[in-house]
C-alpha cells in the first residue's frame, strides 16, 4: 500500500528555495554574475564599474534566494566575503554552481546530448543524418538531444548502513552502466541519520556515468567508477544502494514478461489513489520487504471536472501529471518494443510526484 510523504523533508527542499517556481530570477542571477565576472576581467573602466555594481547586486541578493533558512543564508554571507574581488568572485562560483544545478535535484526535467558513434553514422546518409540529428563542432561527432525524466529513490537507513565500508567494484559500476537508461535519471536520497544530508543524481554524459552529489553549500561531480569512488564511502554506499533497487525493478519486469504481463499495471477503481493531497506530496512505495512484491509506480491523482458534489462517477475526473518509466511492451505480433520514459499531462507538470523506497530484505 502506498503511503505519502512530505517532499519538505528532503534535503533538497528543506534547506533550498524551489527553483522550479524562480526559473526566470534564477537565470537573470546567474546572467548578471558571469556578466559581471567578464566586465571584471576584460572591461574598460566604465565596464569594471558596471561589473563591481552587478557583482554587489548578486551577492546581496543570492543568500536569501538560494536558502530557505536563517543559518544557511548567514553562512553563505560569510564565506562570500574576501580581501579582494577577484577572490569574492571565486568564492561565490560555488553558489552559483549551486543555482546551476540545484533544479535537477528538484525534479527539473534535464536535457542531455547522446553522441552518435562514428561507425553508425557512416550507415545512415549525409541528408538524413543532418535532418534527424545536430552536430557539435567542439566534439566533431553528430548527437540527438535527449530528455531525461528524474525518478526518485529513498533509500532506508538500515539498506544503506549494510554497503557503508564495502568496495565498490568494477563489476558494481559495469552493472549499474546497463542499467541505467538515457532517459532516466535517479535521485537519490538517504532517509535516517546514517547519511548525513547529501543527496545524489546519477545520469548518462557522454560514455559514461555522471555523478552529482549535493550538499548544503556546494556541488560536487564525480565519476560513477570503481576508481572514483575508492575511499568514498557515503557515495559508493549510496551507488550500491541504487544499483540494488534498479536489480529489484529489473527482476519485477522478467517476472511480469515471464506471466506476459504489461510491464506497467494500472489500478482498477477500489485501488485507485486517494484524491490529491497538497502540492508538497510525494507517493511512497516500499520495495524489498519480505513476503511483499516489488511494486511498480502507480501514480494517479484525480481533479474534479464537472462532477456533481459526493458523485463517485469516473466520469468528470481528469488524470494529473505523473512519471512513466521506460519499459519494453510486447505486441500482438510478438514484437517486442522499447516504450521509452515520459510525463503523463506534462504541460501540468509540478516535479516529484512519486518515488520508490528501497528497504533492507531484513526488515
Amino acid at each position: 500500500m502506498p503511503k505519502f510523504i512530505d517532499k519538505m523533508n528532503l534535503p533538497q527542499y528543506r534547506y533550498f528555495q524551489d527553483m522550479a517556481v524562480r526559473e526566470e530570477e534564477r537565470k537573470d542571477m546567474v546572467s548578471d554574475f558571469f556578466t559581471a565576472q567578464h566586465q571584471l576581467n576584460n572591461g574598460d573602466q566604465r565596464g569594471y564599474r558596471d561589473g563591481l555594481m552587478l557583482l554587489g547586486r548578486v551577492r546581496s541578493r543570492l543568500p536569501d534566494f538560494l536558502y530557505a533558512q536563517e543559518e544557511d543564508r548567514e553562512k553563505c554571507r560569510k564565506d562570500m566575503e574576501a580581501k579582494n574581488i577577484r577572490a569574492q568572485m571565486k568564492k561565490m562560483e560555488k553558489y552559483i554552481d549551486l543555482l546551476l544545478n540545484l533544479q535537477f535535484f528538484q525534479g527539473v526535467l534535464l536535457k542531455q546530448k547522446k553522441f552518435i558513434e562514428e561507425r553508425e553514422a557512416a550507415d545512415i546518409p549525409k541528408e538524413k543524418l543532418r535532418r534527424m540529428y545536430q552536430y557539435s563542432e567542439e566534439e566533431g561527432r553528430y548527437y540527438a538531444e535527449v530528455t531525461s525524466i528524474p525518478k526518485l529513490v529513498l533509500v532506508s537507513g538500515e539498506l544503506y548502513g549494510e554497503y557503508v565500508g564495502q568496495e565498490f567494484t568494477a563489476q558494481d559500476g559495469e552493472r549499474l552502466g546497463r542499467l541505467v537508461a538515457w532517459d532516466v535519471h535517479y535521485i537519490v536520497t538517504v532517509q535516517g541519520r546514517e547519511a548525513g544530508e547529501t543527496v545524489y543524481l546519477l545520469g548518462r554524459e557522454k560514455q559514461g556515468l555522471s555523478l552529482m552529489c549535493l550538499y548544503r553549500d556546494r556541488i560536487v561531480r564525480l565519476d560513477a567508477d570503481s576508481t572514483t569512488l575508492a575511499g568514498k564511502e557515503e557515495a559508493a554506499a549510496a551507488m550500491l544502494s541504487l544499483l540494488d533497487y534498479l536489480e529489484e525493478v529489473e527482476k519485477a519486469d522478467h517476472r511480469r514478461r515471464s506471466l506476459g504481463q504489461e510491464a506497467h499495471t494500472y489500478p482498477g477503481k477500489e485501488n485507485r489513489c486517494q484524491k490529491y493531497i497538497d502540492k508538497n506530496s510525494i507517493k511512497v512505495f516500499d520495495m524489498k520487504k519480505d513476503g511483499m512484491e516489488s511494486g511498480e509506480i502507480e501514480v494517479f491523482r484525480f481533479g474534479r471536472k464537472n462532477a456533481g458534489t459526493g458523485s463517485s462517477r469516473m466520469q468528470g475526473y481528469e488524470v494529473m501529471p505523473h512519471t512513466r518509466r521506460g519499459h519494453y511492451r510486447k505486441c500482438k505480433s510478438g514484437k517486442v518494443v522499447y516504450v521509452k520514459s515520459s510525463i503523463i499531462h506534462k504541460e501540468k507538470y509540478e516535479g516529484i510526484q512519486s518515488a520508490h523506497r528501497i528497504n533492507s530484505q531484513q526488515e
